[in-house]
């Protein structure tokens, strides 16, 4: 079901907390560490494996973390990162990986 649709159905419009706390009470939280989210994943490794033998082509793959507000940030880098922080800093090495991988820049 859409977002949109399900706001309607329960009636919430446009109060988000109350959307929240409805969707926290009815969907399950899935981390990566629960049983179904790592099956999903190696479920995923297996069909790009598949992928990777059809199509030989070089394949390269990328992850891209940061550091949140945590004790290691703040003893590795002397303050931890808001969640804000985190995703500006994500997005500006995605965007640097993808020029140097183009050849953009150097």
């Amino acid at each position: 079901m859409e977002f949109a649709a399900l706001l309607h159905r329960i009636g919430m419009g446009k109060n988000v907390s109350k959307v929240l706390v409805y969707l926290a009470n009815t969907k399950p939280y899935m981390h990566r560490w629960k049983p179904e989210y790592m099956k999903a994943r190696i479920a995923k490794f297996y069909l790009l494996d598949d992928w990777a033998k059809r199509n030989l082509l070089p394949l390269s793959m990328l992850t891209f973390t940061t550091y949140h507000d945590s004790n290691y940030a703040r003893r590795k880098h002397g303050k931890g990162y808001t969640i804000e922080e985190s995703g500006d800093i994500l997005n500006s090495g995605f965007r640097k990986a993808s020029l140097l991988i183009r050849n953009k820049i150097r």
